[in-house]
């Protein structure tokens, strides 16, 4: 996740004073998706995303009241985050800084075995076998739609209290949906 790690959070704690509490959340994500149906790959589709997300809360003048703006970016790019800053803050900005930020805690949560260390063959052949095994021991399965799924995903919180957290996630997904016929009667 080469462009989340190589962000410095000190870029960033500009964006977090123009409120009484600010955060940012970037974050990077990759994905790969395999729909098996028919006994064959159907579809296979990846895909990658990052972006910025800020919020910004300001209590209301002569309330207990808080009001919340947000908005999001679609690039990791600090100048125009700021920019989105200070429109959420509003014209009441007030000159308020955020704490300085430290270095982010780290958190992860290691796989056994990484998803995209496997082969794609040996997916697509894990697929395949559990094809085969739930046809033959229901033969009455008309219909069967296999979906694989995966998912690294990398993450950045800041706040105006001065935290920093970076995480690391990693997740699958196997889905199995089956209509079966017995006696004339389709079922789910």
């Amino acid at each position: 996740m080469s462009r989340l790690a190589a962000l410095r959070p000190g870029d960033w704690a500009p964006l977090l004073g123009g409120g009484d509490y600010a955060e940012a959340y970037l974050e990077e994500s990759w994905g790969m998706t395999l729909q098996f149906e028919d006994s064959r790959i159907e579809e296979i589709a990846s895909g990658s995303d990052f972006g910025v997300g800020l919020r910004v809360l300001r209590r209301v003048p002569g309330t207990d009241a808080f009001e919340t703006r947000h908005g999001s970016l679609n690039r990791f790019d600090a100048r125009a985050a700021a920019e989105l800053s200070r429109r959420l803050s509003g014209s009441a900005a007030d000159g308020r800084r955020a704490k300085p930020l430290p270095a982010p805690s780290r958190a992860s949560h290691p796989a056994a075995i990484r998803p995209e260390d496997v082969p794609l063959e040996r997916k697509t052949r894990m697929l395949d076998a559990v094809d085969r095994a739930i046809r033959a021991e229901f033969p009455e399965v008309r219909q069967l739609s296999l979906t694989y799924g995966e998912r690294r995903k990398a993450f950045l919180i800041l706040n105006s209290e001065g935290e920093a957290r970076h995480e690391e996630r990693v997740s699958t997904l196997f889905v199995a949906d089956a209509t079966a016929e017995r006696d004339g009667v389709l079922q789910t």
